[in-house]
C-alpha cells in the first residue's frame, strides 16, 4: 500500500511516525493521553536537534512537560558525533578530540539512528 507498507519500517504503538517533525510540547500532548491505557509498557521521546549541553533548564522543562502531559515513561534523544576511526563519541566542533581523525559520523537523535 503506497505510503503505508512501502516504508523502511513501521510506527509502533501510539508514537508519531518516525520522521514526523513536531515540537516536544505538541508530541507530548498527542502521545501523553495514551500512556494511561498501556499497562504493558510505554515510552515517549522528546527529540532535540542538538545536545542540551550545559543547559539543565531545558531538560527540566521537558521533564515537567512530560509530567503535565501524563507521560508515564519518557526519554530525551539528541544527536552525537562519532569518530569513524576510534569510535569515540560526543559533540565535536571539527576533528575527533581523541585521535584527530576528520572522518566523523553524525548520529541522529531518533530511535534507530
Amino acid at each position: 500500500i503506497p505510503g503505508i507498507t512501502g516504508k523502511g519500517g513501521y510506527t509502533d504503538s501510539f508514537h508519531l511516525p518516525a520522521g514526523h517533525t513536531a515540537a516536544p510540547a505538541d508530541k507530548m500532548a498527542i502521545e501523553g493521553r495514551f500512556h494511561r491505557y498501556c499497562h504493558g509498557g510505554h515510552i515517549s521521546y522528546a527529540e532535540l536537534e542538538a545536545p542540551p549541553g550545559h543547559n539543565p533548564e531545558v531538560l527540566d522543562e521537558i521533564v515537567r512537560l512530560m509530567a503535565a502531559s501524563d507521560i508515564g515513561y519518557g526519554g530525551i534523544n539528541f544527536p552525537l558525533d562519532e569518530c569513524c576511526s576510534c569510535a569515540f563519541s560526543g559533540v565535536f566542533s571539527g576533528s575527533c578530540p581523541r585521535c584527530g581523525c576528520d572522518s566523523i559520523r553524525r548520529r541522529g537523535a531518533g530511535p534507530g539512528s
